[in-house]
């Protein structure tokens, strides 16, 4: 899976108030069609970036703010979403579009459910039972933007920068050989790859975090996956590979994660597990470098933790 998606911008529009004589709580509407819009409601205008946005909300009652609505659909190809919302105090939670591979929680969605109390989970792994899938790639706000609360009575505009909430792993399998403290490569003849001896890595991850808020993430799970020549992201002129591995929530209060990596050559028993300790970052990736000589026995790794993605002028800095 290529990694390029860039950071995200929403700015949030109202406009002035009209009036009529509906009452509709929420409702979204199709941009540029002649609308009425009753005192108390304001008509605002979400605006994206080139991909549509999810954006969830709550509106303060008392002294809490409980679940509004969900708006997620709607969206023109310019990028745009119009919609109506009573006057009042409200907290957003914006990400980039989701794909199923996490759990909003909690469910229902209703009007119980506080500002607080929705998160992002892992799912379970059902071949490997005890275990978490990886997640994707969540986008969110910094956590005292995503806290902060808009007060809407017509004529604001908010800007949100959103960054990954997630870690990526990036393995990357090459030949060569140690002079002192440097790895000296190895290129194969053209037409020869590396996964003419590596049939398959697999990979557990132990450490990762279970779920994640606006705030940051919580509990502990471990990841396991498995990559065959398939399964590369590129092999370049010297046959060696790049596998992008998955996303994972980083561990909480910056605990350390433990990497189990299994490397499986094409004749043979599976050599045995290469141990590493490491940190993971949310907006981060963690590349692990592994280097074999003449023999798949002979293995050297390195790491290295980088930005998920390079500084583009798309970013619009929202990148470490």
């Amino acid at each position: 899976m290529r990694v390029c998606m860039r950071s995200a911008i929403l700015i949030l529009l109202s406009l002035p108030l009209l009036f009529s004589c509906s009452g509709q709580e929420e409702l979204t509407v199709a941009s540029g069609q002649p609308e009425n819009i009753p005192a108390g409601i304001s008509r605002i205008t979400f605006r994206s970036g080139p991909m549509p946005k999810c954006v969830y909300v709550f509106r303060k009652e008392g002294n809490e703010f409980r679940y509004n609505s969900t708006l997620d659909s709607g969206w023109t190809d310019e990028g745009k979403l119009t919609t109506r919302l009573l006057i009042g105090d409200y907290k957003f939670l914006c990400t980039a579009p989701l794909e199923g591979q996490v759990d909003v929680l909690p469910t229902p969605l209703d009007k119980t459910v506080t500002f607080e109390q929705l998160r992002f989970v892992s799912q379970a792994d059902a071949e490997h039972p005890g275990n978490i899938l990886p997640v994707e790639e969540l986008f969110l706000p910094e956590p005292d933007v995503a806290g902060a609360v808009y007060t809407i009575r017509g004529g604001d505009e908010i800007e949100w920068t959103l960054k990954r909430g997630v870690s990526q792993l990036v393995f990357v399998l090459n030949r060569g050989y140690k002079e002192g403290d440097e790895y000296v490569p190895q290129p194969y003849a053209e037409g020869h790859n590396i996964f003419e001896t590596i049939e398959e890595i697999r990979v557990e991850i132990s450490g990762v975090g279970r779920e994640c808020n606006y705030l940051g993430t919580s509990g502990e799970g471990t990841v396991s996956c498995s990559y065959t020549a398939s399964g590369a992201e590129s092999i370049n002129s010297h046959g060696f590979a790049t596998i992008s591995g998955p996303f994972v929530f980083p561990p909480a209060d910056d605990g350390d994660v433990h990497l189990a990596i299994t490397l499986v050559p094409v004749s043979g028993e599976a050599c045995p597990a290469l141990q590493l300790t490491s940190k993971l970052e949310a907006n981060r990736k963690l590349m692990v470098n592994l280097w074999f000589g003449s023999s798949y026995f002979d293995i050297g790794v390195t790491t290295r933790n980088l930005p998920i993605s390079d500084r583009t002028d798309g970013d619009l800095g929202g990148w470490e």
